[in-house]
């Protein structure tokens, strides 16, 4: 009983942080950064690369949240056998090298996310200024 309470406590605390956090992202809308951005005479782009970079890093660590969780549930509702209580070093190797592949990868994607906005948001700044440059 206690590792069932342990371990169904475990996903149940992962999903509600990844419901406090898509909460928290969803309420940094572009119009949300452009309004903290901006001064009275144009914008700080620092101001607008770093909360784009908050925005896709969040978003990431949902997903990588809410994978978590789903890999919980599926463990906890898994059959166990025999051979699963002593652990298992293939296992655990094989989650330590797709971790190392798929931790990377999503690096790259918070990246290609928070250039993506701030290319949005420049270009909505550009064409209230009739294409000037900024």
């Amino acid at each position: 009983m206690l590792r069932a309470f342990v371990d169904v406590s475990a996903f149940v605390y992962t999903f509600g942080a990844s419901i406090f956090l898509l909460r928290s992202n969803l309420g940094l809308s572009d119009s949300v950064i452009e309004k903290a951005s901006s001064t009275y005479c144009g914008f700080n782009r620092q101001v607008v690369e770093n909360l784009a970079k908050q925005k896709a890093d969040t978003s990431v660590g949902v997903g990588l949240l809410l994978l978590s969780f789903l890999l919980q549930l599926f463990n906890t509702f898994y059959r166990i056998t025999i051979d699963d209580l002593g652990g298992n070093k293939c296992g655990s190797v094989i989650a330590i090298l797709v971790g190392v592949v798929v931790i990377p990868g999503c690096n790259m994607l918070s990246k290609k996310m928070s250039s993506r906005t701030i290319n949005r948001f420049i270009g909505n700044l550009r064409s209230r200024k009739g294409g000037k440059s900024l």
